[in-house]
């Protein structure tokens, strides 16, 4: 896979936005992402939630890493507990957020956060990059 666009994301600005509801950053390459807290919940980086979030699992026997999404079932569970009691900075490359469930163990790493933007842009190089094609 390719995350070249990702590689030496670093923000520019990280904010909370709508009544801390969403997390909004503006990238060193320019680009503006919007991410709402249910999605940060879903793809929760952390070993314990990569396992639950679906099979096969994270490293195919092809070699490939690919990023794997919460069932509808588990998406509405982390719905129900997307909400971030604090948020603090991990070194210089990441964030770490406490969940209203307690979970506080994902670090999102920039790079990551920025191959993980949500818009239309991002989601279809993610998923060509994901699919082979990028």
């Amino acid at each position: 896979m390719n995350f070249e666009w990702a590689a030496n994301a670093e923000p520019v600005d990280l904010r909370w936005e709508d009544n801390d509801t969403r997390v909004g950053v503006t990238w060193n390459d320019g680009h503006v992402s919007t991410y709402t807290l249910p999605y940060l919940r879903r793809i929760c980086p952390c070993a314990v939630c990569r396992s639950a979030h679906a099979k096969p699992p994270i490293h195919q026997s092809d070699g490939k890493s690919k990023f794997q999404i919460l069932s509808d079932a588990q998406a509405k569970l982390a719905n129900a507990n997307a909400k971030v009691l604090e948020s603090y900075p991990i070194g210089s490359y990441a964030i770490g957020l406490k969940w209203g469930d307690g979970h506080n163990e994902g670090i999102y790493s920039y790079s990551m956060l920025r191959a993980m933007c949500p818009c239309t842009e991002c989601s279809e190089r993610l998923k060509a990059n994901l699919d082979g094609q990028g």
